[in-house]
């Protein structure tokens, strides 16, 4: 698979069939089943010690290839804890499974999860989160053949991302699982600080403070998140985009380079080094199957940074080389990011976990806002779309109708629109239908 065309650049990325799938099912390729769901322990294990009879688990109950059945509880769920909003991750790649759930009290919680190989079950990885009911995720997921010093890497990545508000804070953090482990620890990024808005004469509605929405991006690619932002008083959409692993490496690569260069010709100063580095930046575009055009562009732009002295005055080597990967990481990004020029960068050095992951590179860029509309001091639900471009508040107006507003991009508040669902559909039914509505 390809990556499509983007800013009339080509990007060539050795993009495989996708590792993790999202289900409460999976199928291996040896026929085995494995089903998860949520018992207490002593409905299962009748005569266990593992856990108390009354304690609710997470189980799978897996069926081989030739019918027959058990019962494999996961390990980390043997306590009193609550498992709430259970996942079973597949890695088809290598016939995995990986189970998530969040425990928690009602101010603070963790993601968990623990990986079963058919065999045996690893470590449980936990991160810390806000209130378990209280966290939207979203999942991305890529797979990458490269070539890197004479050999290829077979690597892919899953990406949980994770968003929660405390207090005025719009919190975000990404699980980062390589080859269909976790990596063990995760960073935690105030996202609501990266957007710079014009502030509102209205506040934010009492109904709209904390709450917010994630949904995988249209591209598969991206998380988009909408939140109420109590600092402006607006609702704001913003896209976090996961970099290609080549805009990682190809910025890792030009800083060691500038590195190398300086000293093997001795030189101190970065500006002299610009135009040796230029035809370092089309190997390392070659080495890494970059399209002929980029590595050119990328190359030009590069070595005119460099050039200026005001880039890098009173740098030293190293410093200049951490301020180039920065550039280079800026200018790849933002033509990934279809050129927006008021995007963050989030970086995450994995160090050795993997077969050469490299860093991780996140993309923050803002997509739109709206003045947050007058609703009712009542408990509200945000919802967006899958661009972002789109979002609508809905609340209970009765015991069987959900009332509305929604916008567009560049477009005001709609009036308020009502629902009456019959006893037969649920609030989440009707959530969903206005979920569709929205995609």
């Amino acid at each position: 698979m390809r990556l499509q065309q983007f800013a009339a650049l080509l990007l060539v990325l050795g993009l495989g069939a996708l590792p993790l799938t999202a289900e409460q099912a999976a199928l291996t390729a040896d026929g085995d089943i494995y089903r998860l769901e949520s018992h207490n322990y002593g409905s299962l294990f009748r005569f266990g010690q593992e856990a108390p009879a009354s304690a609710p688990i997470l189980a799978l109950h897996h069926t081989d290839g030739l019918g027959n059945e058990r019962w494999i509880p996961v390990p980390a769920t043997l306590d009193t804890a609550d498992e709430r909003v259970p996942h079973l991750l597949h890695d088809a790649t290598r016939d995995h499974v990986t189970v998530v759930w969040r425990v928690g009290t009602e101010s603070a919680g963790e993601i968990r999860m623990q990986h079963f190989d058919g065999q045996e079950w690893s470590e449980l990885g936990a991160a810390q989160v806000g209130a378990p009911n209280a966290v939207e995720q979203a999942l991305t997921t890529d797979a990458y053949r490269l070539t890197l010093d004479n050999y290829e890497v077979d690597t892919d990545r899953t990406i949980f991302h994770v968003v929660w508000a405390t207090g005025n804070q719009i919190n975000y953090t990404p699980l980062i699982l390589v080859e269909g482990v976790y990596i063990g620890w995760n960073e935690t990024f105030d996202i609501s600080s990266l957007v710079d808005l014009t502030a509102t004469p209205t506040p934010l509605p009492a109904a709209l403070t904390g709450k917010l929405d994630l949904q995988v991006g249209k591209s598969g690619q991206s998380a988009i998140a909408a939140f109420g932002d109590t600092e402006s008083g607006r609702i704001v959409t913003l896209e976090v985009s996961v970099l290609p692993l080549e805009v990682s490496y190809f910025s890792e690569q030009v800083r060691d380079e500038l590195v190398a260069l300086a000293e093997q010709l001795g030189s101190d100063n970065p500006v002299s080094l610009a135009d040796t580095l230029v035809q370092s930046i089309i190997n390392i575009g070659v080495h890494l199957q970059l399209q002929p055009a980029l590595t050119d562009y990328l190359a030009s732009e590069i070595n005119a940074w460099l050039e200026d002295p005001v880039n890098t005055f009173g740098m030293s080597i190293d410093e200049a080389a951490d301020a180039l990967h920065a550039y280079t990481v800026g200018l790849t990004s933002g033509l990934l990011a279809g050129g927006s020029d008021d995007n963050s960068i989030i970086e995450i050095d994995l160090g050795d976990h993997g077969d050469d992951p490299g860093h991780q590179l996140l993309d923050v860029h803002p997509i739109t806002s709206w003045p947050a509309p007058q609703v009712p001091d009542v408990p509200a639900t945000l919802l967006t779309s899958r661009d972002g471009k789109r979002v609508l508040i809905a609340w209970l107006d009765g015991p069987s109708q959900i009332a509305w507003v929604e916008a567009a991009y560049d477009s005001a508040w709609s009036a308020v629109r009502t629902m009456a669902f019959p006893a037969s559909l649920s609030i989440d039914d009707a959530l969903e239908l206005l979920q569709s509505r929205l995609n």
